[in-house]
């Protein structure tokens, strides 16, 4: 995960940068000022009318325990395909949405409970592709 820490520094100018969760690739940082939590994520909930019964488009996950912490923003780094997106929040305005809102729902493998943002109330602060074509790859013989 070389590459997502790469893109957390080129975005942000974090004096510390530890990694928090192994399992789920996430992070802690601190810029002198702020906390943030840094979700690393490959998957957004698409279909949030199923889970509840409206449709915020896009959703970002973070545990609800991490909202109960004093982090002052929660950051999403969401790799697509060739793509990586980062948005960021203010932690008491994920929380007051998902409480508000009702967009909270219990995780069946792990037993944790997850709030869900909506993609269109984040900021996007930052989107990087790779034009990757079959020439960036070698040639098997």
């Amino acid at each position: 995960m070389a590459g997502v820490e790469d893109i957390i520094r080129s975005v942000f100018r974090f004096s510390v940068l530890q990694r928090y969760d192994k399992r789920h690739v996430h992070y802690v940082a601190y810029d002198g000022q702020y906390r943030y939590y840094i979700v690393v994520t490959t998957r957004v909930l698409q279909s949030s009318r199923r889970l509840f019964a409206r449709d915020f488009g896009e959703m970002l996950g973070v545990r609800s325990s991490i909202l109960a912490q004093e982090y002052d923003y929660i950051v999403w780094i969401v790799e697509r395909g060739t793509c990586f997106e980062v948005y960021m929040e203010r932690t008491y305005r994920v929380n007051q949405f998902c409480l508000e809102h009702r967009t909270i729902y219990r995780n069946r493998e792990t037993g944790e409970y997850v709030c869900n943002y909506p993609v269109k109330h984040a900021r996007k602060v930052y989107e990087k592709c790779l034009n990757r074509t079959l020439l960036d790859y070698p040639l098997s013989r």
